[in-house]
């Protein structure tokens, strides 16, 4: 195909490749099946918002150009691919959806949602370059909508990107399996994480690991027994940090050198108690709010900084490290040991 490609149907089905070599403008709501599909150049509306769904059904999907803008939009943008999905330039589009088979590479630095609108990655995502975002508020036009991984979350090398999850303050953020590791479970981690979600954030994966800080900008739903991993980086929670149903779910933070900061609460009565709850820092691990949780235990070579509040736990607390109380506090448990200093 030379010159723009005006797509005035709404099916194009062929048992070979589709090759498109310039511009893709959709005059209507589009489907596209191939064996394999590239996109050299852009693919955009007409300035009408239309839908398209692209299906590679043997091969890879490839859009070495930009998808949509905020001018030439399109809309619900849906591609399945047995092989790889690439995204090689920016995406901006309605609502941003993967099938379940393959693996999508985002070889660029954001995809964005307009609309209040979702997006939704089925398969696999690999992540290359310094950094990436996933933002669904329209460049902070909107309020925000559901981001959701349903497999792995990594980058291409261990600890090049710095990704950002912005899902305003509606949406609601789900790691639905592990963070930092391939579909072969290959540990690639990200090189930091930041998360914003109005609507909580829902770990369900297990396991998040980062070079650097992992920051946690609203309240955190643990949803199954969960591992965060730092290399010598920060690990913050500014919002609570809860169960996702009534089961408690165990925590371990593991920031070497960085510290731990607990700003909101953790466990509270609607929830209940998190289960064991383990930070492991050499530096300080903060306690800013209250504390409900089946066990806590710190390790040794950092500081426990209690700004006070109480931290109950219905079996031992364990502080293998100096503890600082900076305001009255209470704790409560079955047995509680004190290895370091306890100050004032």
């Amino acid at each position: 195909v030379t010159d723009r490609t005006v797509i005035h149907t709404t099916s194009i089905t062929t048992t070979g490749e589709q090759n498109y070599n310039d511009d893709v403008v959709l005059t209507a709501n589009a489907l596209l099946v191939g064996s394999a599909l590239t996109f050299d150049k852009t693919v955009m509306s007409d300035g009408t918002t239309h839908n398209l769904t692209v299906n590679g059904t043997g091969g890879n999907v490839t859009f070495n150009s930009s998808v949509g803008s905020l001018a030439l939009p399109v809309g619900i943008f849906t591609v399945n691919a047995t092989g790889g999905t690439y995204f090689n330039d920016l995406i901006t589009v309605g609502h941003l959806e993967t099938g379940s088979t393959g693996t999508t590479y985002l070889n660029s630095t954001t995809a964005t949602t307009t609309s209040s609108s979702s997006m939704l990655f089925g398969n696999d995502v690999v992540i290359s370059g310094p950094s990436f975002t996933f933002d669904s508020t329209g460049g902070g036009l909107t309020t925000g909508a559901n981001i959701t991984f349903n497999q792995t979350l990594s980058s291409a090398t261990a600890g090049s990107t710095d990704v950002t999850i912005t899902a305003g303050t509606a949406g609601i953020v789900k790691f639905l399996a592990a963070v930092g590791k391939d579909a072969s479970s290959a540990v690639l981690p990200l090189n930091s994480l930041t998360v914003t979600a109005g609507g909580g954030i829902v770990i369900s994966g297990g396991f998040i690991q980062t070079v650097g800080a992992q920051n946690y900008n609203d309240d955190v739903l643990l949803d199954g027994h969960t591992i965060l991993n730092t290399t010598d980086a920060d690990v913050r929670f500014y919002g609570k940090l809860n169960n996702n149903t009534a089961t408690a779910s165990n925590l371990s933070v593991n920031a070497g050198t960085g510290a731990v900061t607990f700003s909101g609460a953790v466990g509270d009565s609607a929830n209940h108690a998190i289960g064991a709850l383990a930070v492991n820092s050499a530096a300080a691990t903060t306690f800013t709010n209250t504390v409900d949780a089946a066990s806590l235990t710190t390790n040794s070579g950092g500081t426990v900084v209690i700004h006070g509040g109480r931290i109950t736990t219905s079996g031992a607390q364990n502080y293998n490290d100096d503890v600082v109380l900076t305001a009255d506090a209470l704790l409560v448990g079955s047995a509680l040991t004190f290895d370091q200093t306890v100050k004032g």
